[in-house]
């Protein structure tokens, strides 16, 4: 992304001592990141608060990118429109920040006494692989394969068609998830509440539309196959 960004739009980005700022506290602190999936495991006290610290500090990164891709796009917003590849990464740019306030939001011990071991902690971990990573992945292939097949790609429309089924799909998904996954913990802290006849019988209707979701980035993924087959034929 801080690659892409300002090669498409020709501009250098906005601050490097912002750039390095993000890279060197996130080097800092991502690495003691995970720990807090395993609250109420058979580990240390001292490595689940050392991850929750690390977590909540993780919000410093992720507003310093944040804002140095914001400032750096400021004016080119338009462009979005126009270029495929600035489309997918400036999508996977912004969902790498809510995923990441997302996962510092699951650190804090109350809250993850709700979300963990449910659908919930799925969501989180689609919503940084596929719409941050894949995403980003996406639009470097849009910029780096018709410069190695030496012509365009054939169809804006099959562009658009795989952006829209790919965002809204993997959007789709995440909102199921993690509404499901909050159902379901809500209700997994219930001992009352029967786990087949009640909690399963809840949360199954989350899980057919992630279900449907899947089928929409299916759509997508075929889309960008054939696309992508054409060129390499061409």
């Amino acid at each position: 992304a801080y690659y892409m960004i300002p090669k498409v739009i020709g501009r250098p980005i906005h601050s490097y001592y912002l750039a390095a700022i993000g890279f060197w506290t996130l080097a800092l602190f991502y690495s003691w990141n995970g720990g807090y999936h395993l609250i109420g495991g058979p580990v240390p006290a001292w490595v689940i608060t050392a991850s929750i610290v690390a977590g909540v500090m993780m919000i410093i990164p992720v507003l310093v990118t944040a804002v140095n891709h914001h400032t750096t796009l400021r004016g080119r917003f338009h462009m979005l429109r126009y270029s495929p590849t600035l489309r997918f990464v400036v999508f996977g740019a912004m969902s790498y920040t809510l995923v990441s306030l997302q996962g510092s939001l699951m650190a804090i011990r109350s809250f993850n006494k709700i979300t963990h071991f449910t659908h919930y902690t799925v969501g989180h971990a689609h919503f940084g692989l596929y719409a941050f990573f894949t995403m980003v992945m996406f639009g470097c292939m849009y910029y780096i394969v018709p410069r190695l097949c030496g012509c365009e790609w054939r169809s804006a429309y099959l562009i658009r068609l795989h952006f829209w089924t790919a965002a809204y799909g993997i959007l789709f998904m995440v909102l199921a998830l993690s509404v499901g996954g909050l159902v379901q913990g809500l209700l997994l802290a219930d001992p009352a509440k029967d786990f087949v006849n009640e909690i399963l019988a809840i949360t199954k209707p989350y899980l057919v539309g992630r279900s449907l979701a899947g089928v929409l980035l299916s759509v997508g993924h075929v889309v960008f196959a054939y696309h992508f087959l054409m060129m390499t034929l061409q």
